[in-house]
């Protein structure tokens, strides 16, 4: 067991072919939880690839570890879903990890019957606590439309963009008399207290 707010291990490799390629995944990052280990990619072939998903970064407990890959076979790819991240200090609800596809560097392409190649290989959003919500709601109540965790949701598309929405919300909630601030950290909202 590791010390808590530590990285998570990296995922091991094993290659059995020529010209084949395998890559443990990274460990994640370690908040107050340790980030979740890589996942372990193993090759039995040649002219193939295998990729483990990399750790969920950590958060109010560990995160999760990610997904193993396995390409037994000549000329095949193989990627392991990302680690889900662990539920933050905040409230907010762990994010899913990634597909293996978009670990890959893929494109999201959208497949035959209209779903999208993203879709596959990757978990789902933690829950929100109580509170989390609620000031979610304090928000779309400023700006006047549904926010969600994600900070494009809020406006909040680059640096610049950030500087002057945060400014805005959190002059807003001081104007208001709220004894907490938002913030943006991994392309979510973060809510602070004073």
């Amino acid at each position: 067991m590791r010390d808590n707010g530590h990285g998570g291990h990296g995922g091991n490799a094993s290659v059995r072919g020529e010209n084949s390629i395998a890559s443990g995944g990274t460990g994640g990052e370690g908040v107050i939880g340790a980030g979740g280990d890589g996942g372990d990619a193993e090759v039995e072939g040649n002219n193939s690839v295998a990729v483990g998903g990399p750790g969920g970064r950590g958060g109010a407990t560990e995160g999760m570890r990610g997904g193993n890959a396995e390409a037994r076979g000549d000329n095949l790819v193989s990627a392991g879903g990302e680690g889900g991240e662990a539920p933050q200090v905040d409230g907010r609800g762990g994010r899913g990890g990634r597909s293996g596809f978009l670990v890959l560097g893929s494109e999201d392409i959208q497949l035959p019957g209209g779903t999208w190649l993203s879709q596959y290989g990757r978990g789902g959003n933690g829950g929100h606590s109580p509170q989390y919500s609620a000031r979610l709601m304090v928000l779309a109540e400023i700006l006047g439309y549904k926010v969600t965790m994600h900070a494009g949701s809020a406006g909040i598309t680059d640096e610049s963009s950030a500087e002057r929405m945060l400014e805005f919300l959190n002059t807003r909630l001081v104007q208001s008399g709220h004894k907490w601030r938002v913030r943006i950290a991994h392309h979510c909202v973060e809510f602070c207290e004073l």
